[in-house]
Parts: C-alpha cells; sequence; structure tokens
C-alpha cells in the first residue's frame, strides 16, 4: 500500500532525514521507535506534505496505492487527506479548532470528503463515537476540546480520523501524553480498528512498550536514519544494533534496581551500509 524509496527530508537545508526506505502493507502495523529529535515525526508528516514551508523533500519516492505522493499539489493532497491517508496528531488538543465542538468538526470532514448531509455527518460521528466506546457520545459531540480529559481527545481524534475509514492511519506519537491506563485503552482502541476495518498503521513512538503490543514490523531511528528494520520479535528479542539494544536496555523493569546506563555514542551515518541477518532482519553498519 505505502513505499518509501531513499526519502531524503531537509530543514533550511540541514538534512533531517536520511535515505529511509521502507513499506507498509495492507492492514499492518508498522512502528518506527526512536528518541526524541531523531526525524519520526518529520518522516511521517512528509507523506502527506505537512512539512511546513522550511521542509522539503529533497530526494526519493512517497509511493501510495501506485500514486507518487511527492509529486501531488497541495489541492490533490487535501483530497487525500482525511478520505485515504487520516493523521492522529502528538497533542490531540491542538490538531482540534477550539471555537468549534466536536461534533461539528466531524460533520466539515464527512461533508467535505464524502458529500453528507449534516444531519446524516452528526449520526455517523455519533456511531462512531459509541463503536469507541463512549459512554455518552452525544454529549462528546456537543463538547469543545477544553471539555474532554486528555484521553478522551486522543480518542475523538481516532474515530474523526477514521471518518472517512482511510487506507492509512499515521499516528505520531499517539500515548505520549496520556496515563498508562489510558495509554493501554488508545492502544487497544487501534488494534480494534485495524481488525474491524483493514486500516493499515504506521505509527511513530519512543514508547518500545507500545510497540511490543502493536507492531508487526519495527524501525528503529537514529538521527534521521532507520539503523535495524525487522519483526517485533527481530528487534525485542533479537536486537543486533547497539542502539538498538540501548533503547531496550533504557525500559524501566518493575521491581528491577537503577542501573546508570553509558549513552550511545553513535556510529557516522554517512559511510555505512545495510547487513542482512534474515530474510526480515537488517542493521546498518559502518564500512
Amino acid at each position: 500500500m505505502l513505499e518509501l524509496k531513499n526519502v531524503n527530508i531537509a530543514y533550511n537545508g540541514t538534512p533531517i532525514v536520511r535515505d529511509v526506505s521502507l513499506t507498509v502493507g495492507d492492514a499492518q502495523i508498522v512502528g518506527i521507535v526512536g528518541e526524541s529529535g531523531s526525524g519520526k515525526s518529520t518522516l511521517i508528516r512528509s507523506i502527506i506534505g505537512l512539512l511546513g514551508r522550511e521542509g522539503r523533500i529533497t530526494s526519493g519516492k512517497i509511493i501510495f496505492d501506485g500514486e507518487a505522493l511527492e509529486r501531488k499539489s497541495e489541492k490533490e493532497l487535501c483530497q487525500i487527506r482525511g478520505s485515504q491517508i487520516a493523521m492522529i496528531f502528538q497533542q490531540p488538543e491542538s490538531s482540534f479548532d477550539p471555537i468549534e465542538t466536536i461534533g461539528s468538526q466531524f460533520c466539515e470532514t464527512l461533508r467535505f470528503h464524502q458529500k453528507m448531509r449534516k444531519k446524516e455527518a452528526w449520526k455517523k460521528g455519533t456511531e462512531l463515537l459509541a463503536a469507541l466506546h463512549f459512554e455518552e457520545p452525544e454529549r462528546v459531540m456537543s463538547s469543545y476540546p477544553f471539555e474532554l480529559s486528555g484521553g478522551m481527545c486522543q480518542r475523538a481524534a481516532i474515530a474523526l480520523g477514521m471518518a472517512c475509514r482511510p487506507k492509512l492511519l499515521l499516528a505520531d506519537e499517539p500515548t505520549s501524553a496520556l496515563d498508562v491506563t489510558v495509554q493501554a485503552h488508545t492502544a487497544r482502541t487501534l488494534l480494534e480498528l485495524r481488525e474491524s476495518s483493514g486500516t493499515s498503521i504506521l505509527m511513530v513512538t519512543h514508547n518500545m512498550g507500545v510497540i511490543a503490543y502493536m507492531a508487526d514490523l519495527v524501525g528503529v531511528m537514529y538521527r534521521g536514519r532507520i539503523v535495524e528494520w525487522g519483526t517485533r520479535e527481530d528487534i525485542l528479542l533479537r536486537g543486533t544494533h547497539e542502539y538498538t539494544k540501548s533503547l531496550i536496555r533504557a525500559i524501566p523493569r518493575l521491581g528491577g534496581s537503577f542501573q546508570q546506563q553509558e549513552p550511545y555514542r553513535g556510529i557516522s551515518m554517512e559511510n555505512g551500509e545495510r547487513r542482512m541477518l534474515s530474510e526480515t532482519h537488517w542493521i546498518w553498519t559502518e564500512k
């Protein structure tokens, strides 16, 4: 469904994402994990052209359903955003219009992409919220974003993203601003949506627990480059790259004693190559 081929992205001429290639298949969940500032959010924002004025794709291809997204105009991308590719942002409160109710934003989305009447769009929004286990979907539809908790806002954002049943959902740190209980609920919600609608999910996070729970395939990102790629088991049980190992060592363990970790010193991002470890598993190594 989605293929990135040797994508390079720069902000004001400074390279941020380096030579990234990956694929997302039908009904597949792909997770990109790495520390803050590694280029994860920039990578998924580039797919639907949300890099802002300073950012641009300097080379590479982004192919979605056989079409090159990097060549499309802003008008063409507007038709794709929401209908075929939806995005959940890290701070759901900031992705909603603060002076419009949740319901009015559902109506705007559905009327734009599916030409629904307002009454029909409102009903569908209410049904989506009910499907995501909101106890009072009508109240939520009539609420403003600031009247909802962070967890409710995130689940409402997921429902809004799924309103047009897109083929691909981009999730930018979907659980980072939530407490542990709500994180688990949000992760289950995303898995339910994958099962019920067949939507593929490309998710970026620094939470290895979310990756372990949800992802089919995992890419580990460091300084703008994917340094290890494999199945969830490849990465979590057989992680080979030193940066992957340092991420796994940093996961807190209940009842374990704290041990100071040596900071990862890094490798050259310029002079390296892929080394295949298996059919599904590779790492980036220095030449």
